[in-house]
C-alpha cells in the first residue's frame, strides 16, 4: 500500500517541473514584451527606409529633368556665344 521509493521520486520530479512551468509564464511577458519592442523598432526602420526610398525615386525624375534642362541652358549659351563669334567675324570681314 506505501509508495515506493520510484514512485516518490517520479512525484518530486513533476512537482519540480510543474514549478519551472509556473516559473516561465511570468518570465515570458518580458521576453516577450522585449521581442514585440525589437519587432517594432525593426518595422518602424524599415517604413522610414521605404519612405526614404521612395522619396529618392520620386526625386530622381526631377532631378534629371533638371540636370537635362541646365545642360540645355550650357548648349543654347554655348550657340549664342559661337553665333556671336561669326557675326562679329562676318562683320570684322566686310569692314
Amino acid at each position: 500500500m506505501g509508495t515506493d521509493a520510484g514512485e516518490g521520486n517520479a512525484t518530486v520530479q513533476r512537482d519540480a517541473t510543474s514549478a519551472e512551468e509556473e516559473v516561465a509564464p511570468r518570465a515570458a511577458p518580458r521576453e516577450d514584451t522585449n521581442a514585440a519592442k525589437k519587432r517594432r523598432v525593426q518595422r518602424a526602420a524599415a517604413k522610414r527606409a521605404a519612405v526614404t526610398e521612395a522619396e529618392r525615386e520620386a526625386e530622381q525624375p526631377e532631378a534629371q529633368e533638371a540636370a537635362q534642362q541646365a545642360v540645355r541652358v550650357r548648349q543654347a549659351e554655348q550657340a549664342r556665344g559661337e553665333l556671336d563669334v561669326r557675326r562679329r567675324q562676318r562683320r570684322e570681314g566686310s569692314d
